[in-house]
């Protein structure tokens, strides 16, 4: 069985990019360095999946435990006295049809490499969500800061650990409240701060992946994203390779080979029939999926060989962003908020996020650029210097 091309139509998958930033508005890996500096890794795909069906799209035991997580946080907060709370949320609760009829809903496939210039064993990483929640602010030229306290979680994930009983960490099958900000000095936007953090389980997987959850509860937006992460320098040359032969902004059925080669890549922890129905149904939609039009049976193509024709998938300068704010001390002592809850779930689920043209230098600092690495020439992917991004136009 084959892709059915009668439902190639309306395939706009490309992300948001946000240029005051130089980021993509959508989850970004990173890791937060003190007061000086920021690390962020590389997206190597991002696509941006209709919004209209994403309820039907995402499994309907996270999608309708949602709610909850919200609220859980949200009555938290209102224990607060309100003069010694840190984080800013709405006071009142949701409900799922608010959120599914009210709220402003973006979802994201996703895979990105491990943050360049870490120091050899470091598995903590910050989710980073500025380009996302700052979007709509900074296109007024007048802005200079903009801050929010998003909910972040990451739902069903495969290759993470269990975090410390710490608001500095994301929640872990719940959302935990973190700091997000962006202010401009000389130029420059300066980000933070040290939360919403993720841990690696480094030593067992070559991925890691689940569902990246994030509720800005007073703007009523709410990002659910598939984000995989690639810790094998080898792998993400492979993938690199995938997107210059299919394109998955192109169309459908693009997309679909890319996705059956790029479980293929990771045999013992992506293919499966239940993982590839879960990334199909995110991508396609359940009725696409359930239809049959999808082929599950992961035939090799023959045009493919096993040797990839790999690009070079260097560690280029990290980007560096400036911070001097750091609030998660103060946010430590009023507000240890990190409960875990585990939902007990039997499905484990993944979430990528859409390609876009953005590579993180906001500093402002230089104007020169690390040499790009050559790619053999695509009309429609281009190579951005630090990330070595794969845009999709």
């Amino acid at each position: 069985m084959s892709f059915d091309s009668s439902h190639e139509e309306k395939w706009n998958v490309k992300a948001d990019s946000v240029w005051q930033f130089d980021l993509l508005a959508a989850p970004i890996l990173s890791e937060y360095r003190g007061g000086s500096n920021l690390n962020i890794g590389r997206p190597l795909l991002v696509l941006k999946l209709p919004s209209e069906d994403m309820s039907n799209r995402i499994p309907q035991s996270l999608w309708k435990k949602i709610p909850e997580h919200i609220n859980k946080a949200i009555e938290k907060n209102n224990g607060i006295e309100e003069d010694e709370r840190i984080a800013q949320l709405a006071t009142k609760t949701v409900s799922l049809n608010e959120i599914g009829n009210e709220w402003k809903l973006t979802s994201h496939f996703e895979i990105t490499t491990y943050v360049s210039g870490c120091e050899k064993g470091t598995n903590q990483f910050n989710l980073m969500y500025q380009g996302w929640l700052f979007q709509e602010e900074i296109a007024d030229e007048s802005v200079s800061h903009a801050w929010a306290y998003p909910l972040v979680g990451i739902f069903d994930s495969v290759g993470f650990r269990k975090p410390p009983d710490d608001v500095q960490y994301a929640g872990f099958d719940t959302m935990n409240w973190s700091d997000q900000h962006c202010h401009l000095e000389c130029n420059s936007w300066h980000f933070g701060s040290d939360m919403a953090k993720v841990v690696v389980d480094d030593a067992s997987y070559n991925a890691h992946y689940g569902w990246v959850v994030c509720a800005d509860t007073l703007k009523k937006k709410l990002d659910i994203s598939l984000l995989y992460i690639v810790n094998d320098d080898a792998k993400a040359q492979k993938i690199v390779s995938l997107l210059q032969k299919f394109d998955p902004s192109q169309s459908k059925s693009n997309c679909f080979q890319f996705v059956q080669k790029f479980v293929d890549l990771f045999p013992d922890q992506l293919n499966h029939h239940k993982h590839i129905e879960l990334m199909q149904t995110f991508l396609f939609g359940k009725a696409a999926s359930r239809s049959g039009i999808l082929n599950t049976s992961l035939l090799a193509d023959p045009s493919i060989a096993s040797e990839f024709d790999l690009i070079s998938v260097t560690d280029s300068a990290p980007a560096k962003v400036n911070d001097d704010h750091n609030d998660c001390n103060k946010a430590n002592n009023n507000n240890n908020n990190n409960n875990n809850n585990n939902d007990d779930d039997d499905e484990k689920f993944v979430i990528v996020e859409e390609p876009t043209d953005c590579q993180p230098n906001p500093t402002g600092q230089s104007d020169e650029k690390p040499p790009l690495e050559q790619m053999p020439s695509n009309p429609s992917v281009a190579v951005e210097d630090e990330w070595e991004v794969i845009s999709v136009q």
